[in-house]
């Protein structure tokens, strides 16, 4: 089982490797640290279903990496700009529910959303097992 974090500012972070615990099925279980393979694997992945998911704009995105994570600059992640806007929440949420569907179908793996949060930052933590 692998966690994989999407968080949203001003930019869309993508973080894999935290170790997190669950309750899957009534059982406690956690998370390890995926391989590289996996990693690269869900990021060639999400870049090529970028335009698929509209959050490209009419700016070229950016790609920053920095260990287990990965910092996309220039993605239309936010659809209004007042503070702590459910929209913005409702907006990436959806975006990315899209993209796990399409990881889940390629990877031929299951996953669960088990953490989101709706304040400055949008936060949402995946598992994939």
């Amino acid at each position: 089982m692998y966690c994989i974090e999407f968080v949203a500012d001003q930019h869309l972070t993508i973080q894999f490797g935290e170790r997190i615990r669950f309750n899957k099925q009534g059982e406690l279980v956690c998370t390890e640290i995926p391989p590289q393979e996996f990693i690269e694997q869900v990021l060639e992945l999400f870049e090529r279903y970028i335009p698929h998911l509209r959050l490209a704009t009419n700016v070229l995105w950016t790609k920053t990496v920095d260990q287990n994570r990965i910092v996309y600059d220039g993605l239309r992640i936010k659809l209004s700009n007042i503070h702590g806007d459910s929209i913005n929440y409702n907006h990436l949420r959806e975006k990315i529910n899209v993209f796990m569907v399409h990881l889940k179908t390629k990877l031929n793996r299951a996953f669960t959303l088990i953490e989101t949060s709706n304040v400055d930052i949008i936060k949402l933590t995946y598992v994939l097992y």
